[in-house]
């Protein structure tokens, strides 16, 4: 009973342990905020407890990074593992603001979300004007002027405006996505039609040098079908007809009007 008693016992306290979220790299600093406040919920507040709790938590490279705390911590080894593990994956305060310099696009984003992202960059060292002017240059043009004219200067209440622009421009630029395809689409069928025309036309006239060949072949056969044929007609009566002069044979000039030739 008593070996069960204790075995329920672990379960329970295993259950009942708290749950720390996977460590995350681009933002230690964060982390560590949920890990503490999970910290807090649970009422844990020993060094060594908050530092057994997290090191399960840990990968194997991350331990890597404080493999001496962890070997042998000291009295306080949750602050020495916190410090080590911010300074080796926090971005450094000058690459921070390089980031902002470079500039930031919206994309698909909400205007507020850049915000956002762009102030945890900047951190405390950046200052409130200098972050405004910064996402105001992220932002498209005609979202500028707007912002501009409100007359708002606080940073938040900007990128509320900006959401809500964001909001109605967004079904126009959708709108004139889909007349842009349909414009293609439209150019697209206006030239299958006219290459069908094209062939039609160079088809059609084909047939007419086709038909025109035939007939003039034909009319050129009143002679050219040779001595052999009954009809045939010799040079100077193909020429002159009643009027020539000269008959070479075989004719049939002769036979048709009954004159002797020369």
């Amino acid at each position: 009973v008593t070996v069960k008693s204790a075995e329920q016992a672990a379960v329970a306290a295993y259950a009942s342990a708290p749950k720390i979220p996977p460590f995350w790299k681009p933002d230690p600093e964060l982390w560590f905020c949920q890990v503490e406040s999970v910290f807090q919920r649970h009422r844990i507040t020993s060094s060594a407890t908050k530092f057994h709790t997290i090191v399960p938590a840990l990968d194997f490279d991350v331990l890597q990074q404080a493999g001496d705390i962890v070997k042998h911590p000291s009295t306080q080894p949750y602050e020495d593992l916190k410090a080590r593990l911010v300074n080796a994956y926090a971005e450094s305060e000058n690459k921070r603001i390089q980031q902002l310099l470079e500039g930031r696009q919206l994309g698909d984003e909400k205007p507020s979300h850049l915000l956002r992202q762009m102030r945890q960059l900047a951190g405390e060292t950046v200052a409130n004007e200098m972050l405004k002017t910064l996402w105001m240059r992220s932002l498209p043009a005609s979202m500028q002027a707007i912002l501009l004219s409100t007359g708002h200067t606080e940073l938040e209440k900007l990128a509320e405006v900006a959401d809500r622009i964001q909001e109605v421009q967004r079904p126009t630029e959708v709108c004139a996505v889909t007349a842009k395809e349909e414009s293609s689409s439209l150019l697209k069928e206006i030239r299958r039609l006219a290459e069908e025309v094209a062939e039609l036309k160079l088809e059609r006239s084909s047939r007419r040098q086709s038909r025109s060949r035939s007939r003039s072949g034909h009319r050129s056969n009143s002679r050219g079908r040779g001595p052999s044929s009954s009809d045939w007609l010799c040079f100077y009566h193909f020429r002159f007809k009643e009027n020539a002069r000269k008959c070479e044979q075989p004719c049939s000039w002769k036979q048709k009007s009954g004159e002797q030739p020369e």
